[in-house]
């Protein structure tokens, strides 16, 4: 496989993934904190290149992170330059009050 068909490959499962998602870009501080509060990480972060903490966070948790941004969800240059990324579940982010 070149590496061209290797990286789209990485953004096609990239793009899979975080379709059931609301994707927020965090400071690995931040990550490494979430997981030490006992949110998921994700092993799909280890096929990222370079690999990053991609972890699992309730809508509120998210929410009071005050450096988390919301990239555009697709393989874009942002996406991927994202030093750890936060996943919030569709139902949780439909469900928070507004």
């Amino acid at each position: 496989m070149t590496q061209a068909q290797e990286r789209r490959l990485r953004e096609l499962r990239l793009r899979a993934f975080v379709r059931g998602w609301d994707v927020y870009s965090i400071p690995s501080e931040e990550a490494r904190r979430l997981v030490a509060e006992g949110c998921a990480a994700d092993p799909v972060g280890d096929e990222l290149l370079p690999p990053r903490i991609v972890v699992i966070v309730p809508a509120a948790r998210v929410a009071a992170i005050t450096s988390a941004r919301s990239p555009e969800v697709r393989p874009s240059a942002e996406l991927l330059a994202a030093e750890c990324l936060a996943l919030v579940p569709f139902e949780e982010e439909a469900a928070r009050p507004r």
